[in-house]
């Protein structure tokens, strides 16, 4: 019988731990890599490069290109975040109605950026940055297609002035979100679970 409630209370001290991983509130800030393509069992997404919690909680994936473990981690001061989040809302980066905020095709993988602040939440999708590491590839419009000796940032410069305005916001949305992440930070071996709304 002592062996019987022993085991039933270790049973008990993991549940809540399992309902706080469900119910925890989800980042402020996150950056993952997605597919809509065919499930890839090696590959599963959504794949984490960064995630911030208003609280100051930052983790992180230790390669910044394809995501996933194994993870670091780090507190930083939480005005720091939300003071993002209010140069973000400045910009109208959580407006609704605007310009188109998804570039990806078909059956492709793709970056996203989640933010959220206070009741509002926006998501940014593109594919360009990972199609883009092949110097021979660009993204025109939102579709892929071979430079074919031709200069990258030319081709930039012909494209639609919608296409442009995307890659301007994109680069300042990562480029601002990356310098959140310190030089060094510790392990993170706990579940990442970002709890996201759909």
């Amino acid at each position: 019988m002592k062996r019987y409630l022993q085991l039933f209370g270790a049973i008990l001290s993991l549940w809540p731990s399992a309902s706080r991983s469900e119910d925890a509130p989800p980042p402020a800030i996150a950056v993952t890599i997605e597919s809509c393509g065919e499930a890839d069992p090696e590959n599963l997404t959504p794949r984490v490069i960064m995630a911030a919690w208003p609280d100051g909680k930052l983790v992180w994936s230790q390669d910044q290109t394809k995501g996933g473990p194994p993870f670091q981690f780090a507190q930083i001061d939480p005005a720091t975040i939300q003071a993002m989040l209010n140069r973000f809302e400045k910009e109208a980066v959580f407006k609704k109605g605007g310009p188109r905020r998804s570039w990806f095709g078909p059956d492709s993988s793709y970056h996203s950026i989640w933010l959220k602040s206070g009741e509002q939440h926006t998501k940014i999708q593109t594919w360009h940055e990972l199609f883009e590491v092949n110097p021979k590839l660009i993204a025109i419009n939102g579709g892929i297609t071979s430079l074919n000796g031709q200069n990258r940032e030319e081709v930039i410069q012909a494209d639609t002035k919608e296409f442009q305005a995307f890659r301007k916001l994109w680069t300042d949305l990562r480029t601002s979100i990356s310098a959140l992440i310190p030089k060094e930070g510790k392990p993170y071996d706990e579940p990442l679970q970002l709890n996201l709304p759909k």
